[in-house]
């Protein structure tokens, strides 16, 4: 039997920027005192809104467990085919079958390598602008784990680039299949990362929550809104805490390269 990938590294959209860090923050603020006013959600409390700097759109996930698989991947997310994803000009449909102009395809360690073109004129296009709104479960919201956020896209342009760019890395093998649909969601609350606060306790037995009140109070409430989504980025997966003067102040992850958006 083949052995898994190793799963190391994601495809994604970071959501904060200048403009949406200080609507993050006051977002987050008032979230923090609903939950904590709320006697069911105590438990989130402890570790299971997820820090300000972790959060994202994750469209993909990669093995890379070498630095040629690094190497690849970066160099093709820096190509001329993710850059017409990005200028609309790829049929999300057929985007498998899309490559960069003249591209050198060799086989190496599993590797489709695909050397990075220019584009001489990128075309005038609309910014990727989104905003953020309402909590949704994952599952029943009346025993859930997980709370996310879901982008404003009428238009499916996110999803369209992000499908677009998935069948790029999956015609290169870099991409890990899954069977699942491509859901773009900024996960708010995964109660995975709540701590438990009894020496020695279970953390698997208090996961599930009742989140169907705080659902509804948020089924309006944009946390974001109208931002420049500013750029693709490969990022390795598992959180890394900000320290300042030795106190844990935000939790980000690690860029190991991106392509800006226009």
């Amino acid at each position: 039997m083949p052995r898994k990938p190793v799963l190391s590294h994601f495809l994604c959209l970071p959501l904060v920027t200048s403009t949406s860090r200080p609507q993050w923050q006051a977002s987050l603020q008032k979230l923090d005192g609903d939950i904590a006013s709320s006697p069911p959600l105590q438990s989130l409390r402890f570790g299971a809104r997820r820090p300000l700097g972790t959060l994202h759109l994750t469209f993909g996930v990669l093995s890379l467990e070498t630095e040629e698989r690094k190497r690849a991947a970066c160099d093709l997310l820096r190509s001329s085919g993710v850059l017409s994803a990005a200028y609309g000009n790829i049929d999300p449909v057929s985007s498998s079958d899309v490559q960069p102009s003249d591209p050198t395809q060799t086989k190496s360690s599993g590797v489709s390598t695909i050397e990075p073109q220019t584009i001489d004129s990128e075309p005038e296009t609309l910014p990727f602008s989104v905003t953020l709104s309402g909590l949704h479960s994952m599952g029943s919201p009346s025993s859930t784990t997980v709370l996310y956020a879901k982008p404003d896209d009428p238009a499916s342009r996110l999803h369209n680039l992000c499908t677009a760019i998935r069948e790029i890395f999956k015609s290169a093998d870099l991409l890990v299949h899954e069977d699942r649909p491509l859901l773009l969601h900024a996960t708010i609350i995964n109660t995975t990362y709540n701590r438990p606060q009894v020496h020695g306790s279970n953390r698997r037995s208090n996961r599930r929550i009742d989140a169907t009140e705080l659902i509804e109070k948020y089924a309006k409430f944009e946390l974001a809104k109208n931002f420049r989504v500013e750029k693709v980025s490969i990022c390795k997966m598992g959180a890394q805490n900000v320290v300042e003067d030795g106190v844990v102040v935000d939790s980000e992850y690690s860029e190991l390269c991106h392509v800006e958006l226009p």
